[in-house]
């Protein structure tokens, strides 16, 4: 009888084969938007006995800045593994993820300015009934400026008009003083002598009254209007409305309170008509007694 053993010992032997690919480059940044820049400087601006109408009209709308480049697509490497032993062969497919990311998409550039200004510029209008406007619009999406600053601007003789803005939506805001004879549009301070009509931007403005009679249309926006006791005058307000708000200051016990606001006013040929004093009144136009609030009013 015969007996056999047999013993066999082997081992497996391994290969690889791959294509390794690196991560994708990042896109490039967006170039940077333009500025644009509108503005007159250093004028002289001198009017006639007659009526005289000037206009300064300006116009900014910068660039936006250019989109950032998109980044590289990733790839997938693939990886073929063998397997040699002593009987058959194995072979395996595998996915390495490994050093496959997509590039990062390159930043967007920046947005430009716009910039829209009358500086150091010098209006008188003399005689008549004058008319001086500023008609600034600054736009886009970068920061944008409007200002009218460093200037001297006098209405001269007459009924004299300044008109500060069109009503377009974005408008800066105006502070008018006329009683320091002291103008705010924008930015930087500007002198103002010799107006008694003065019209207002789409945004909320501050008109402070002086002595002397002079009205004031607010335009859009919660607009504030401020009268001192002895502004001894017959002031009007063209177009007092709902978020509007009159501020009375120094006339003590006279008026303190809504209830004696409403005890000095009487309604006079449409108008709510305030008398503050003897021979000084406020009247608000197309405004009647009964729809008066104490919201309206501050002391």
């Amino acid at each position: 009888m015969y007996s056999y053993a047999v013993s066999v010992t082997g081992s497996w032997l391994g290969s690889t084969k791959g294509i390794g690919f690196g991560n994708a480059g990042d896109g490039g940044m967006g170039g940077a938007g333009g500025n644009a820049i509108a503005r007159i400087q250093g004028h002289e601006v001198t009017g006639s006995a007659a009526t005289d109408s000037v206009t300064f009209s300006l116009r900014a709308t910068s660039g936006e800045g250019g989109q950032g480049g998109g980044g590289g697509t990733g790839a997938l490497s693939s990886r073929i593994k063998t397997y040699t032993g002593c009987c058959d062969t194995r072979t395996t497919d595998e996915v390495d993820t490994t050093g496959t990311a997509p590039g990062a998409a390159g930043a967007d550039g920046a947005a430009g300015h716009a910039i829209a200004m009358v500086v150091a510029t010098t209006v008188d209008l003399g005689a008549g009934d004058d008319l001086l406007s500023f008609d600034l619009l600054a736009t886009g999406v970068g920061s944008n400026i409007m200002a009218v600053r460093d200037s001297q601007l006098h209405g001269g003789e007459g009924w004299d008009t300044l008109t500060l803005g069109t009503g377009a939506a974005g408008e800066a805001r105006a502070l008018v003083n006329v009683r320091d004879g002291l103008l705010v549009l924008g930015a930087g301070t500007n002198t103002i002598t010799g107006w008694e009509g003065f019209v207002g931007t789409s945004a909320a403005d501050r008109f402070t009254d002086g002595v002397g009679s002079q009205a004031y249309t607010g335009r859009g926006g919660a607009d504030l209007f401020v009268f001192f006791r002895g502004h001894a005058g017959n002031d009007a307000i063209r177009d007092f409305e709902a978020g509007d708000v009159i501020q009375l200051h120094g006339f003590g016990t006279r008026f303190d309170s809504f209830e004696e606001i409403l005890a000095a006013t009487q309604d006079v040929g449409g108008s709510a008509v305030i008398e503050t004093a003897a021979h000084s009144t406020i009247s608000l136009f197309g405004v009647t007694k009964a729809s008066l609030t104490a919201e309206m009013f501050g002391f």
